[in-house]
Protein backbone atom coordinates (compact mmCIF):
# COMPACT_ATOMS: atom_id res chain seq x y z
CA UNK A 1 0.00 0.00 0.00
CA UNK A 2 1.41 3.36 -1.00
CA UNK A 3 -1.28 5.70 0.32
CA UNK A 4 -4.10 5.81 2.83
CA UNK A 5 -7.56 5.08 1.52
CA UNK A 6 -10.70 6.94 2.57
CA UNK A 7 -12.37 4.12 4.54
CA UNK A 8 -9.81 3.11 7.22
CA UNK A 9 -10.92 -0.51 7.41
CA UNK A 10 -10.09 -1.90 10.83
CA UNK A 11 -8.40 -4.93 9.35
CA UNK A 12 -5.58 -2.51 8.54
CA UNK A 13 -5.77 0.15 11.29
CA UNK A 14 -4.24 0.46 14.73
CA UNK A 15 -5.53 2.94 17.36
CA UNK A 16 -4.02 4.05 20.64
CA UNK A 17 -6.14 2.67 23.46
CA UNK A 18 -6.62 6.12 25.01
CA UNK A 19 -8.12 7.41 21.75
CA UNK A 20 -10.50 4.46 21.50
CA UNK A 21 -11.63 5.01 25.08
CA UNK A 22 -12.16 8.74 24.47
CA UNK A 23 -14.25 7.97 21.38
CA UNK A 24 -16.24 5.25 23.11
CA UNK A 25 -15.09 2.64 20.60
CA UNK A 26 -17.27 1.49 17.76
CA UNK A 27 -20.79 2.89 17.47
CA UNK A 28 -22.83 -0.10 18.60
CA UNK A 29 -26.01 1.32 17.04
CA UNK A 30 -24.61 0.37 13.63
CA UNK A 31 -26.36 -2.99 13.17
CA UNK A 32 -23.90 -4.84 10.93
CA UNK A 33 -20.24 -4.77 10.09
CA UNK A 34 -19.71 -2.62 7.05
CA UNK A 35 -19.19 0.98 8.06
CA UNK A 36 -18.48 1.03 11.78
CA UNK A 37 -14.73 1.12 11.16
CA UNK A 38 -14.96 4.13 8.84
CA UNK A 39 -17.26 5.89 11.30
CA UNK A 40 -14.71 5.32 14.08
CA UNK A 41 -11.89 6.78 11.98
CA UNK A 42 -13.88 9.84 10.95
CA UNK A 43 -14.91 10.51 14.56
CA UNK A 44 -11.23 10.22 15.54
CA UNK A 45 -10.28 12.82 12.93
CA UNK A 46 -13.03 15.12 14.22
CA UNK A 47 -11.32 14.89 17.63
CA UNK A 48 -7.98 15.93 16.15
CA UNK A 49 -6.40 12.52 15.50
CA UNK A 50 -4.19 12.08 12.44
CA UNK A 51 -3.49 9.07 10.28
CA UNK A 52 -0.04 7.81 9.45
CA UNK A 53 0.77 5.28 6.77
CA UNK A 54 2.92 2.43 8.06
CA UNK A 55 4.06 0.70 4.86
CA UNK A 56 6.17 -1.83 6.78
CA UNK A 57 3.31 -3.02 9.00
CA UNK A 58 2.39 -6.63 8.38
CA UNK A 59 -1.27 -7.47 8.90
CA UNK A 60 -2.84 -10.91 8.58
CA UNK A 61 -6.59 -11.24 8.32
CA UNK A 62 -8.96 -13.79 6.90
CA UNK A 63 -10.11 -13.54 3.32
CA UNK A 64 -13.27 -15.53 2.76
CA UNK A 65 -14.47 -17.04 -0.49
CA UNK A 66 -18.24 -17.03 -0.81
CA UNK A 67 -20.69 -19.03 -2.86
CA UNK A 68 -22.85 -16.86 -5.10
CA UNK A 69 -25.82 -17.17 -2.73
CA UNK A 70 -23.67 -16.23 0.28
CA UNK A 71 -22.16 -13.27 -1.59
CA UNK A 72 -25.64 -11.98 -2.42
CA UNK A 73 -26.76 -12.40 1.22
CA UNK A 74 -23.56 -10.68 2.40
CA UNK A 75 -24.55 -7.47 0.58
CA UNK A 76 -27.03 -6.64 3.34
CA UNK A 77 -24.11 -5.31 5.36
CA UNK A 78 -23.91 -2.31 3.02
CA UNK A 79 -27.26 -0.98 4.24
CA UNK A 80 -25.23 0.99 6.80
CA UNK A 81 -23.25 2.84 4.15
CA UNK A 82 -25.92 5.46 3.40
CA UNK A 83 -26.26 6.27 7.09
CA UNK A 84 -22.48 6.62 7.30
CA UNK A 85 -22.43 9.12 4.43
CA UNK A 86 -25.35 11.01 5.98
CA UNK A 87 -23.43 11.22 9.28
CA UNK A 88 -20.12 12.15 7.60
CA UNK A 89 -20.95 14.10 4.40
CA UNK A 90 -17.29 14.74 3.61
CA UNK A 91 -17.01 11.04 2.76
CA UNK A 92 -18.92 11.71 -0.48
CA UNK A 93 -15.66 13.04 -1.94
CA UNK A 94 -14.40 9.43 -1.99
CA UNK A 95 -17.21 8.30 -4.31
CA UNK A 96 -17.55 8.87 -8.06
CA UNK A 97 -20.32 10.86 -9.71
CA UNK A 98 -20.42 13.71 -7.20
CA UNK A 99 -20.56 11.32 -4.30
CA UNK A 100 -23.75 9.63 -5.45
CA UNK A 101 -22.24 6.30 -6.57
CA UNK A 102 -20.33 3.95 -4.29
CA UNK A 103 -19.15 1.55 -6.97
CA UNK A 104 -18.78 2.43 -10.61
CA UNK A 105 -20.32 -0.94 -11.49
CA UNK A 106 -23.59 0.18 -9.88
CA UNK A 107 -24.03 3.15 -12.21
CA UNK A 108 -23.06 1.02 -15.20
CA UNK A 109 -25.53 -1.68 -14.15
CA UNK A 110 -28.36 0.87 -13.96
CA UNK A 111 -27.51 1.94 -17.52
CA UNK A 112 -27.39 -1.70 -18.68
CA UNK A 113 -30.74 -2.49 -17.07
CA UNK A 114 -32.28 0.57 -18.72
CA UNK A 115 -30.86 -0.58 -22.05
CA UNK A 116 -32.36 -4.04 -21.58
CA UNK A 117 -35.72 -2.55 -20.62
CA UNK A 118 -35.75 -0.30 -23.69
CA UNK A 119 -34.39 -2.88 -26.12
CA UNK A 120 -37.92 -3.88 -27.11
CA UNK A 121 -38.31 -0.45 -28.72
CA UNK A 122 -34.97 -0.57 -30.46
CA UNK A 123 -32.12 -3.08 -30.35
CA UNK A 124 -29.73 -0.09 -30.28
CA UNK A 125 -30.49 0.30 -26.57
CA UNK A 126 -28.56 -2.92 -26.00
CA UNK A 127 -25.43 -0.82 -26.57
CA UNK A 128 -26.14 0.63 -23.13
CA UNK A 129 -25.00 -2.73 -21.72
CA UNK A 130 -21.47 -2.31 -23.06
CA UNK A 131 -20.15 0.03 -20.33
CA UNK A 132 -21.08 -2.57 -17.70
CA UNK A 133 -19.57 -5.41 -19.70
CA UNK A 134 -16.36 -3.53 -20.50
CA UNK A 135 -15.66 -2.21 -17.02
CA UNK A 136 -13.90 -5.17 -15.35
CA UNK A 137 -12.08 -6.84 -18.22
CA UNK A 138 -11.66 -4.09 -20.80
CA UNK A 139 -12.99 -3.56 -24.29
CA UNK A 140 -11.00 -6.15 -26.18
CA UNK A 141 -12.98 -9.05 -27.66
CA UNK A 142 -11.31 -11.40 -25.14
CA UNK A 143 -12.13 -9.03 -22.26
CA UNK A 144 -15.76 -8.73 -23.31
CA UNK A 145 -16.01 -12.53 -23.63
CA UNK A 146 -14.62 -12.89 -20.09
CA UNK A 147 -17.14 -10.35 -18.84
CA UNK A 148 -20.04 -12.21 -20.45
CA UNK A 149 -18.72 -15.48 -18.99
CA UNK A 150 -18.42 -13.91 -15.49
CA UNK A 151 -21.79 -12.15 -15.68
CA UNK A 152 -23.79 -14.86 -13.82
CA UNK A 153 -21.45 -14.50 -10.83
CA UNK A 154 -20.97 -10.72 -10.81
CA UNK A 155 -24.28 -9.19 -11.89
CA UNK A 156 -26.37 -10.73 -9.06
CA UNK A 157 -23.98 -9.34 -6.44
CA UNK A 158 -23.92 -5.90 -8.08
CA UNK A 159 -27.72 -5.96 -8.34
CA UNK A 160 -28.11 -7.02 -4.70
CA UNK A 161 -25.75 -4.24 -3.55
CA UNK A 162 -27.70 -1.76 -5.65
CA UNK A 163 -31.03 -2.87 -4.16
CA UNK A 164 -29.65 -2.68 -0.61
CA UNK A 165 -28.34 0.84 -1.26
CA UNK A 166 -31.59 1.97 -2.91
CA UNK A 167 -33.60 0.81 0.09
CA UNK A 168 -31.17 2.50 2.49
CA UNK A 169 -31.22 5.66 0.35
CA UNK A 170 -35.01 5.80 0.62
CA UNK A 171 -34.86 5.21 4.38
CA UNK A 172 -32.26 7.93 4.99
CA UNK A 173 -33.39 10.30 2.22
CA UNK A 174 -29.90 10.40 0.72
CA UNK A 175 -29.10 8.93 -2.68
CA UNK A 176 -26.15 6.58 -2.83
CA UNK A 177 -25.95 3.87 -5.45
Amino acid sequence: MEQLGPFYETCNVFYPRALLERLGGFDETIPTAGSEDTDLALRAFEQGATAVLAPDALVHHAVHEFTLAAAVRFTVRWRTLVRLVKRHPRLRAAFPWRGRVWRETHARLVLALAGLALSGRSRLFLLWCLPYLGYRNGWSPAGLRRSVRDLPELAPVDAAELLVLLAASARHRRLLL
